[in-house]
């Protein structure tokens, strides 16, 4: 604490010792300034002297002598206020420069008290005290660099998962109502064709639970059972994303350092939800299972290898279902249809909640 007042008190006095001397510079010039002026005076008077003995309008009388005084009167008045206006522009000028230097002084005052606060405040903190000499601009400059950077850096990073997150949430919702929109069209689709093709003699009731139920009708309830889950998983999904919704974007993203293909993935997914997500099936070949989507369509129950593909792996008709679907106890994802009576085991890939 001693040091720091020995410090402040040397401080004051060079300051006060250069005020001194910047206001002894000031009152030199000042002086100056009158002597040149006191000068100027005498070179003016001389000059009228000079002017009322050789005036060219001295010999002349009457209206010709007065024109001549006025117009060197006039002359002498306009040399006066340009003087005059140097003059008090000169002295503006050194206003202003004893007003900015004491603006420097109390901003070098006020930039020593912010030091004084600061190093107080390191002292508070448990920091080791410093002396005024050991400080290193450079490093202390390079040291808040890194630090911001760093901080940018995190805060980057924080946005790209926060984005990563958002948009795999997107792509699972889509997923969700593209898988909907599928079953239903799938549906109307099976209502129409059963409609169709449903003999007039023997009209479908859908309402009726007797024991004669048709392999149709047990194939639509099937299918709408599924659609309800499809339904079921894609509100619960919204919900989640609804409940656990991610802050705003920054405004400024930074450039990528590798393509988007080689971004690796965030989040892991489970077989429920890829199954979900893609809405395909699989049934068992060989010990192993088979990647495999159902197509309905003119009364058809077809199973193809892919959604696009012409060819079919195996297709039935849907009147010559025997029984609805029912799950294995084998499997929780596996079900069992009988066709021309035998069973053909499929197993389902949707994520059950």
């Amino acid at each position: 604490m001693e040091n720091d007042m020995a410090l402040e008190v040397s401080w004051v006095r060079r300051l006060l010792e250069d005020v001194e001397k910047d206001y002894t510079g000031m009152v030199d010039s000042l002086l100056a300034e009158n002597k040149q002026l006191e000068d100027l005076l005498s070179l003016m008077a001389h000059h009228l002297d000079n002017l009322a003995s050789n005036y060219p309008g001295k010999e002349l009388e009457g209206p010709d002598a007065a024109a001549a005084a006025g117009k060197i009167t006039a002359q002498l008045s306009q040399r006066l206020e340009e003087l005059q206006r140097e003059a008090l522009q000169a002295r503006e000028a050194q206003q202003d420069r004893v007003s900015l230097q004491k603006r420097l002084c109390e901003e070098e005052m006020g930039s020593k008290q912010l030091q004084r606060r600061l190093e107080a405040m390191l002292q508070e903190n448990g920091a080791a005290p410093f002396e005024e000499s050991e400080i290193d601009d450079e490093m202390g400059r390079a040291a808040l660099i890194a630090k911001v950077r760093g901080a940018e850096k995190a805060r980057a990073q924080e946005a790209r998962s926060r984005e990563l997150a958002e948009t795999r949430c997107a792509l699972v919702e889509r997923r969700c109502r593209d898988a909907v929109a599928r079953l239903e069209a799938e549906l109307a689709e099976a209502r129409s064709q059963s409609a169709v093709t449903w003999p007039k003699d023997k009209p479908m009731d859908i309402q009726s639970d007797g024991p004669a139920r048709s392999p149709l009708k047990e194939e639509v309830q099937a299918f709408t059972q599924q659609m309800e889950m499809e339904r079921k998983v894609h509100d619960h999904r919204r919900s989640l994303l609804e409940r656990y919704s991610l802050p705003d974007k920054v405004p400024a993203m930074p450039s990528q350092t590798r393509p988007v293909t080689e971004t690796p993935r965030s989040v892991m997914i489970t077989d429920d939800e890829d199954y979900g997500m893609e809405g395909y099936l699989e049934r068992p070949v060989d010990g192993s299972y088979e990647k495999v989507f159902v197509d309905i369509r003119d009364g058809q129950f077809r199973v193809k290898s892919n959604k696009s593909s012409p060819s079919t792996l195996s297709e039935s008709s849907l009147i010559s279902l025997n029984g609805p679907a029912c799950l294995t106890s084998r499997c929780a994802r596996s079900f069992e249809e009988r066709r021309g009576g035998h069973f053909d085991a499929t197993r389902y890939g949707y994520a059950l909640f």
